[in-house]
């Protein structure tokens, strides 16, 4: 049976209500645990405060375990990166989306077995291109690892003409740069139209010698 859309909506919101769940009762978990932990503190004896301090520096000595545990994963993981190929329309724009879950899942299949919930992926990725996408390993050991988005059987055909676009405008530029060219090369021939016109209008002693010579001519 086809999965419609509408299941797959269905699904993801099902899933995610399942997280927040699960993150609202983890919370709900440790501020019991805090609030019982300052509740023994004020009504405990010298041998129960005693106990509690063990048990506090216990913790503290486990979480610095895991944070070096975390750490050299994160080392381990450095050169990690991730590829998906999915179908894609016009843009980029994809049928689907690559979500927290993809990511996990290729984390797994490359061998590293990561809780989805540690993938900070706040909307999935519904366009082709390069992302970066943060896994959490510990509190404060934050791995960010490149995904690249491709359509199937390479890029889309958008890309290309931007491309073409983009190379398009230097054509223009070339043109508007030719111009001031044909403008220089256009100034000789008026500067010589110029003195051609001067040299043709009679010079204000000729004119004078032309006025005598035609009163002779009359007396």
């Amino acid at each position: 049976m086809t999965e419609t859309l509408w299941d797959r909506l269905r699904r993801t919101l099902q899933r995610e209500k399942r997280d927040v769940d699960a993150a609202l009762a983890d919370a709900t978990r440790r501020g019991n645990a805090v609030l019982d932990e300052k509740e023994r503190e004020l009504s405990a004896t010298p041998e129960e405060r005693l106990q509690i301090e063990q048990e506090r520096a216990a913790l503290l000595k486990r979480a610095a375990v895991d944070r070096e545990s975390a750490e050299a994963q994160r080392d381990q993981m450095a050169s990690i990166s991730l590829n998906f190929e999915r179908k894609a329309g016009e843009h980029g724009t994809l049928f689907g989306s690559v979500t927290s879950m993809d990511v996990a899942e290729a984390l797994q299949a490359k061998g590293y077995e990561i809780d989805r919930r540690k993938i900070v992926l706040k909307d999935a990725i519904k366009e082709t291109g390069e992302y970066t996408v943060n896994v959490k390993l510990y509190r404060d050991v934050i791995l960010a690892v490149p995904v690249i988005v491709t359509a199937e059987g390479g890029e889309t055909e958008a890309k290309p003409e931007r491309k073409a676009k983009k190379e398009a405008k230097p054509k223009v530029e070339e043109v508007k740069a030719e111009a001031p060219i044909e403008e220089v090369a256009a100034a000789p021939a008026v500067a010589e139209e110029e003195v051609a016109a001067e040299a043709a209008e009679p010079t204000v002693e000729e004119a004078a010698a032309s006025e005598e010579t035609a009163e002779e001519a009359a007396e």
